[in-house]
């Protein structure tokens, strides 16, 4: 695997051509931005540059405001290194069968637009409206976005099914629409908004507990490891006094488990207890 410029591995003796000469069943990965090809394979650029070619970041966008995503995870981890992972494995996979190597081309741009198959399926199909008094996921739909709670916390809303909607809406105590009809958002946004600015984040975690509402409490990154459902999981362990996140997914068989830290200390008992993570 190597992560640098088109062309610098050749330069050192240690590009894919020669490798491969010597080790016909080698898979070589390469991750770069923009690809070992194309105008802009020798650019540099950054996750927020790679997204912004995808045609997914305005997907993001609220209106009137500039388009927004969270640092590194879509780009540099999604369609980045999850994806070149995957590649890898498949050729690897492959290389056992055939007996022949093969190179890997991950870039993080490719990664991120194939990420967004299914909302070209869904602009294909006539169900995704670019328009954005129409479209659910530009913040302007009074079921799917984030709504802040009297304490300056924040709830996350995501029922986009009518049934889902119908369930919300009961537990706000506010009248459902007969349809859904994007006219109404606005209305129905502002009611949901100011419903939920009555009461602290606690209780509507109590209120939307156990139900189809899709409703989650939005938490930080220290919070994260101490929720019951996380623990439940054990997606978190314990390391030099820090909670830091389980590899996953989860193998039945033969699950991953992190490394040493560079501290060298053993983490099998901070694995023990789940309810020990004091996160800082």
């Amino acid at each position: 695997m190597e992560g640098f410029r088109p062309g610098v591995m050749e330069r050192l003796g240690l590009g894919p051509d020669t490798l491969l000469a010597a080790h016909p069943s080698l898979v070589y990965a390469r991750l770069t931005g923009w690809g070992q090809t194309g105008p802009m394979a020798h650019s540099a650029g950054h996750d927020i540059n790679y997204v912004a070619l995808s045609g997914l970041m305005p997907f993001a966008a609220r209106q009137g405001q500039a388009p927004a995503l969270p640092a590194t995870l879509l780009g540099d981890i999604g369609g980045g290194a999850l994806t070149m992972l995957f590649g890898l494995m498949c050729a690897l996979w492959e290389s056992r069968r055939s007996g022949r190597g093969q190179v890997v081309d991950a870039a993080i741009l490719d990664g991120v637009g194939y990420m967004g198959t299914l909302i070209q399926a869904l602009r294909a199909g006539g169900r995704w409206d670019d328009e954005p008094s129409r479209n659910l996921f530009l913040h302007r739909a009074h079921f799917y976005d984030c709504f802040e709670c009297a304490d300056g916390r924040w709830l996350s809303l995501g029922a986009i099914e009518a049934p889902f909607q119908q369930e919300l809406m009961a537990r706000l105590g506010l009248p459902a629409p007969s349809q859904d009809d994007p006219a109404q958002w606005p209305v129905l946004r502002d009611a949901v908004a100011a419903r939920i600015r009555q009461a602290p984040l606690a209780h509507w975690v109590g209120v939307f507990d156990g139900s189809d509402a899709c409703a989650a409490p939005v938490l930080t990154a220290a919070e994260a490891p101490l929720h019951p459902h996380q623990q439940a999981r054990r997606n978190f362990f314990m390391q030099d006094g820090l909670a830091w996140p389980m590899p996953a997914p989860k193998l039945s068989r033969t699950p991953a488990r992190p490394g040493p830290s560079a501290t060298g200390m053993d983490i099998q008992q901070e694995l023990s207890d789940p309810d020990d993570i004091r996160p800082r």
